[in-house]
């Protein structure tokens, strides 16, 4: 059960990142192409993560700690990704 909300909330964040940048159409060059790579890993994993709430899948440790470091991953993502300027190119290029 733990998992099954951690999921939900998770792709909760999932969704919400994708709609904060799919919406920022200012956002160009390389921003843009880690936004792009970024969302195109979540689309992937979207639809496994929604099976995983369907089926029942018991309790697993393991699984709550990768849901956990998923879920940093994106809020760590969005946060970088809001904070971007263009002249962060020059250096992160």
């Amino acid at each position: 059960k733990m998992e099954k909300s951690m999921i939900r909330d998770l792709l909760n964040s999932m969704s919400h990142f994708h709609h904060i940048f799919s919406v920022d159409k200012g956002k160009t060059g390389s921003a843009q192409m880690y936004y792009q790579s970024i969302a195109d890993l979540l689309m992937l994993l979207m639809p496994m993560l929604n099976d995983i709430i369907d089926s029942e899948v018991p309790s697993n440790e393991q699984l709550s700690r990768r849901l956990e470091e998923l879920d940093t991953f994106v809020d760590d993502a969005k946060k970088f990704l809001e904070g971007w300027h263009p002249l962060m190119s020059k250096t992160y290029n």
